[in-house]
């Protein structure tokens, strides 16, 4: 699924944490107290982790 614009804009925050992803392993995500991020996952030995990429829409699309 590839993300817009107006998707992104449209989110809300809900009762719990929401991830939309946007191909391969880049999510957005929208928090409960309104915070809107751009993280990627990845794995590294065999851990799973998560990095930040910046925050909405100081990271644009």
């Amino acid at each position: 699924m590839k993300l817009s614009d107006s998707v992104i804009k449209a989110v809300k925050p809900g009762r719990k944490l929401q991830s939309l992803p946007d191909g391969g392993n880049l999510h957005f995500v929208c928090e409960t107290n309104g915070s809107k991020w751009w993280k990627v996952r990845y794995r590294f030995a065999g851990k799973e982790n998560t990095l930040s990429l910046g925050s909405y829409p100081q990271v644009s699309l």
